[in-house]
């Protein structure tokens, strides 16, 4: 009997039509769907909108679908590259790859430079954010301003229920096998987490079981890595960064904002009340209008 009391075959029509779904209102909001091909894989990527480029990375165990309630506030500011990043979504990569953070911005310098993208603003949320910020602190030029959103790997004063799970190896409440574990997921990462129908819940809780075994051996290969408040403190010439975080981040300890507020110079931190771990979903409007104002 398949875990989720469906058919594996069912179970992939519902994640289709989701998918579905989802490319439909991407279209609706201007954004094209595009494919760049690469000796190790294929990344798929979202562009669209007007301005400067801005470039959106996702956390773990999600993909860029993550970023679609922002579009519709950031598409008239900005020239959005918003990538499922390697091994995530519908990029293919080799699970056999190293996704270690340093090994993960070789590949993102790949994507940019294939893409011809000389300088532009970086946003990234949890394991993005630490991406984001690694990249940044390896190539300052290219950046012209950093967000970082809830980011994973920063020593925080105060430790997670996340990082307390993490420390004592016990399974993590961001990865889900089953439908209950599943809302229980959605209830961990958002302190106001909206109705989801049924039939969503279904695609969501076999998607995150297919790639259950893959997110976790990212993060054992992540938490191997160095601190992002290590990296950043090697790089004196930091972009302008803005700091968002959720007071409720069960994830992420709101407290690491200000590690890393005393170590970037030019830094602005907006803390979100009564928001988890995901404010650009929690508090769309709120968050753009933050970053806009930014």
């Amino acid at each position: 009997m398949f875990p989720l009391g469906l058919s594996e075959s069912f179970s992939r029509l519902v994640l289709s039509l989701q998918r579905s779904f989802i490319a439909v209102v991407a279209r609706l909001l201007g954004l094209s769907t595009v494919c760049e091909n690469q000796l190790e894989g294929k990344i798929v990527y979202w562009v669209g909108g007007e301005g400067e480029p801005l470039v959106l990375l996702h956390g773990i165990g999600v993909d860029k679908s993550c970023f679609l309630m922002a579009v519709r506030h950031l598409r008239h500011h900005y020239r959005l590259i918003i990538p499922d990043l390697p091994g995530f979504g519908t990029s293919v990569w080799n699970p056999a790859e190293d996704f270690s953070v340093e090994y993960q911005c070789e590949r993102l310098l790949k994507f940019f430079d294939a893409l011809d993208l000389k300088t532009f603003h970086l946003l990234g949320h949890s394991m993005g954010g630490l991406l984001a910020g690694a990249f940044c602190a390896q190539h300052p030029s290219r950046v012209l301003s950093l967000c970082l959103v809830s980011p994973a790997g920063v020593k925080s004063s105060i430790e997670s229920e996340m990082m307390s799970d993490l420390n004592a190896e016990r399974d993590l409440p961001i990865f889900a096998s089953t439908i209950a574990e599943t809302k229980g997921m959605l209830a961990f990462v958002m302190a106001k987490p909206p109705p989801v129908p049924s039939v969503f819940l279904r695609g969501l809780a076999w998607e995150q079981r297919k790639n259950r075994d893959f997110n976790r051996r990212v993060v054992n290969q992540l938490k191997e890595g160095p601190w992002l408040d290590e990296m950043i403190a090697l790089q004196p010439d930091m972009p302008r960064t803005l700091i968002i975080w959720g007071e409720r981040d069960r994830a992420v300890d709101a407290s690491g904002a200000n590690t890393l507020h005393e170590l970037v110079s030019d830094s602005v931190v907006r803390l979100m009340p009564e928001t988890g771990h995901a404010p650009m979903v929690e508090q769309c409007r709120l968050f753009c209008e933050a970053y806009v104002m930014f």
